[in-house]
C-alpha cells in the first residue's frame, strides 16, 4: 500500500488485465494534468496544478499524482493502486484504493474517480473490469452528466484545433 489510510475504493469482482487498468488510469491522470482552468470549470472544480509522478508510479505499479502550488512546490499527492482482497468465494477479487498524503484536493479526486468509473462502465475498460455488485456506482444522472462533460471537452478541443489550423498563415 502506498500510504496507510484509504479515503475511497472501488471493488471489482474481477479484472482480467491489471496492467491495462492501471495504464488507462495513468492516461487519464496525465490528461487532467494538462487541463486549463476552463477544463476544470466544466466539472465545477477550481483550477489545480498537477503532475504525474512517473517514477513513483513505476516504482509502486500504481498511479501517483502530485498536487503542486502555483509556484511548483509539492503540497500533497494522490496514490491509486490495485490491491488483492480475495474472499473464500472469489479469489480474484481486487479493489482500487485511493490514498492521499499531505494536502488533499477532493475535487481532483472526484473528477478522476468519475472519469475512471465512466471508462469501467462504458469505455475501454468495460471488457477488462467487472464491478462488484455492491461497489460504488454514481447515480445514472451523475454518470450521464460526466459523459456529457467529457464529450463537451472533446468537442471544445476539436474546435480549438480547427481555429488554430484556420488562423495559421498559409505558407507560399
Amino acid at each position: 500500500m502506498l500510504w496507510r489510510a484509504a479515503q475511497r475504493h472501488i471493488t471489482f469482482s474481477s479484472i482480467t488485465d491489471d496492467a491495462e487498468a492501471i495504464s488507462k488510469l495513468r492516461q487519464i491522470a496525465e490528461e487532467i494534468s494538462t487541463w486549463s482552468g476552463e477544463d476544470w470549470a466544466m466539472f465545477n472544480a477550481p483550477a489545480v496544478k498537477l503532475r504525474l509522478d512517473t517514477q513513483g508510479s513505476d516504482r509502486y505499479g500504481a498511479v501517483v499524482l502530485e498536487f503542486l502550488t502555483w509556484g511548483g512546490s509539492r503540497e500533497g499527492a494522490l496514490g491509486i493502486e490495485l490491491e488483492a482482497c480475495p474472499t473464500p468465494l472469489n479469489k480474484g477479487r481486487k479493489r482500487l484504493l485511493w490514498t492521499t498524503k499531505g494536502s488533499r484536493r477532493e475535487t481532483v479526486e472526484n473528477v478522476l474517480f468519475k472519469l475512471f468509473l465512466e471508462e469501467v462502465r462504458s469505455g475501454s475498460l468495460s471488457s477488462v473490469c467487472r464491478l462488484k455488485a455492491t461497489s460504488f456506482l454514481p447515480a445514472s444522472s451523475d454518470a450521464a452528466f460526466t459523459g456529457l462533460m467529457i464529450q463537451n471537452r472533446r468537442l471544445r478541443e476539436e474546435l480549438r484545433e480547427m481555429k488554430t489550423r484556420d488562423a495559421a498563415p498559409a505558407s507560399p
